[in-house]
């Protein structure tokens, strides 16, 4: 099940990746495919946080 899971998440970040570098420079809000995961700009990057109850886990995007 872990395993499966990972996958799963790691899946996830790909596709959201593949987004925000299509959008990059002209997106304000990224939508994609997942109800938990959202794509916020920032002035150099981009973060992608996890959205549960409480935050768990956010990652940089590097430079």
């Amino acid at each position: 099940m872990i395993d499966a899971l990972s996958k799963t998440l790691i899946a996830l970040l790909d596709a959201a990746w593949k987004t925000m570098l299509a959008n990059v420079g002209s997106f304000r809000e990224v939508a994609v495919p997942s109800p938990m995961l959202t794509v916020t700009p920032l002035t150099t990057g981009a973060v992608l946080t996890w959205v549960l109850p409480a935050p768990v886990q956010v990652i940089e995007s590097p430079d």
